[in-house]
């Protein structure tokens, strides 16, 4: 084999691995996002609404 196409198997090896780990990293970030986003979601779903102090008991009108 010459060195030339050694290199350029070694090269195509190394981008390989350097994609699957872009790859994977970018899949984790999601997954963090995604956890995030639930989580979020699930802290608005249990906050209790506090009432208007007089809406709906007083009528403001103006002449």
């Amino acid at each position: 084999m010459s060195i030339n196409k050694i290199y350029s198997q070694n090269i195509q090896s190394l981008k390989q691995a350097i994609n699957m780990t872009v790859l994977k990293q970018s899949m984790n970030q999601g997954n963090n996002m995604l956890t995030l986003i639930d989580d979020m979601a699930h802290a608005v779903d249990n906050t209790k609404i506090a009432s208007h102090p007089y809406k709906g008991t007083k009528i403001d009108i103006s002449i």
